[in-house]
């Protein structure tokens, strides 16, 4: 999975760990799909899409998302990246 690429030539993972980030903020922010949408300006069907992973975000999306959540931009960022590196060292523990 590591080496997969989608269209647009970023790694398919990247944008997964960035869904998952997001969706674990709005979590523990205890909102809904609706409220964090509404909040960044988007369609709940998109930021579903985000946090399936289906779709990778823009920066002006993750910006959005990121002060509808009441975080830095960079903490989404980082969140995903602990995640990836967290999935790759269990998928190296499996060799």
């Amino acid at each position: 999975m590591h080496d997969q690429r989608n269209p647009r030539g970023v790694p398919a993972a990247h944008h997964v760990f960035l869904g998952e980030a997001i969706r674990r903020h709005r979590v523990t922010a205890k909102l809904s799909v609706e409220e964090l949408a509404d909040e960044a300006h988007m369609r709940p069907a998109y930021l579903l899409a985000l946090e399936a992973g289906e779709i990778p975000a823009t920066y002006d999306v993750l910006r959005r998302v990121a002060d509808a959540l009441v975080v830095p931009t960079s903490s989404l960022v980082w969140f995903a990246e602990t995640l990836g590196h967290v999935d790759a060292e269990l998928a190296d523990g499996d060799d």
